[in-house]
């Protein structure tokens, strides 16, 4: 299962960082954030070993964020949602739940 969730990390942190650099993006505002958070996906991707979940799960929790102040930019009457951002907050989401360590109980 990490496994998996780092090649999709990485390749939507790619994807994000590369949005951004061809021009693909139009808001200008969104540039900065989304290159933070692409980048940051794919460094944690590259993470070795077992800090590579808790890497994960923190450059998706930033991405996440980004990427839901994206989403409402898109939220109004007429509007299409881009499902690219939809899936990419998906992943997101799964590996945060996925690789947070759970606790055993308050003591």
């Amino acid at each position: 299962m990490l496994s998996l969730l780092r090649l999709l990390t990485a390749v939507i942190g790619a994807a994000t960082v590369y949005y951004v650099l061809n021009g693909t993006m139009k808001d200008e505002m969104f540039r900065i954030p989304d290159l933070i958070a692409g980048g940051a996906m794919v460094l944690a991707a590259l993470v070795p070993g077992h800090n590579a979940a808790s890497a994960m799960t923190t450059a998706s929790a930033l991405a996440l964020g980004v990427f839901l102040v994206a989403l409402m930019a898109y939220v109004g009457p007429g509007k299409p949602v881009d499902l690219k951002l939809i899936a990419a907050m998906a992943v997101n989401l799964a590996t945060i739940l996925l690789l947070h360590p759970r606790g055993h109980g308050h003591h």
